[in-house]
């Protein structure tokens, strides 16, 4: 069987990782308040997974030190958690992993804290929507070329950017596996998906460019302008038919 292919018993397992963890993703937005530091959300989240029988899969990885990794305004993706208070009218991405019995989940959701202007919303709503738009034509035989194109077709049409260093993956004992997901492409090119495949797609975009900086802690990677950025992730098992998303918050509608 494929490495990419993922038996029942491994699709079992990653799909109770996948439930703590969109557990842990609604319970931080929940929490997440105006004076509330991304530490004291960090270990809150943190305490969620451990008490529900996961360990955090990102603290460790390649040496990442926290649980959760944070973005909020300018930053895009691989925040470290500080002691700088959220304050009402921030954007935040909270990205995470579960690991359980050796698998990994993976998935991020982006939201505001307290009031944010109708532009902002419409930009992590178009964010968030590129995600849907790929979920929905996600089954066998579609390639992550078409995936891709799809999704950078769907951000672009609305004036927004697509960060191509910044890309999905193949998931299962390690975080990150084959094949690689890109947010563009070219339709019919790419890795073909198939059933028991497992993949983490995460729509990455900029307001008003594509351009980034990587900051002096080698993790946190920001919008070269330091206009916003925002991500949304999603873990998708490919079925015969058509997909599943192991990642879905109970409180989220998918449309599809």
């Amino acid at each position: 069987m494929s490495k990419n292919i993922k038996t029942k018993s491994e699709i079992t397992t990653m799909k109770k990782a996948a439930k703590i963890l969109s557990a842990a993703l609604s319970f931080a937005q929940t929490i997440a308040k105006p004076g509330m530091t991304t530490k004291e959300l960090d270990l809150a989240v943190e305490k969620f997974i451990l008490d529900r029988g996961g360990k955090p899969g990102f603290k460790g990885y390649l040496g990442f030190p926290a649980t959760i990794c944070k973005a909020v305004n300018d930053e895009i993706v691989h925040g470290i958690p500080d002691d700088t208070p959220l304050q009402e009218g921030d954007i935040i991405t909270v990205d995470c992993g579960v690991l359980l019995d050796g698998y990994n989940s993976d998935s991020a959701v982006s939201f505001a804290i307290g009031e944010i202007p109708k532009e902002t919303q419409h930009f992590m709503d178009v964010c968030q929507q590129a995600l849907y738009e790929g979920i929905k034509m996600i089954k066998p035989g579609v390639k992550t070329g078409d995936l891709g194109h799809k999704i950078q077709t769907f951000i672009e049409s609305n004036g927004y950017y697509v960060f191509k260093d910044l890309i999905g993956h193949g998931i299962g004992k390690k975080l990150w596996e084959e094949p690689q997901v890109p947010n563009f492409g070219t339709p019919n090119t790419g890795v073909e998906l198939k059933p028991g495949m497992v993949i983490c797609v995460e729509p990455i975009i900029g307001q008003s460019t594509n351009k980034m900086i990587t900051l002096e802690d080698n993790w946190t990677i920001v919008t070269q302008d330091m206009s916003l950025g925002c991500q949304f992730e999603h873990m998708i098992l490919i079925t015969k038919t058509g997909c599943e998303v192991l990642t879905k918050r109970a409180d989220e509608s998918i449309p599809i």
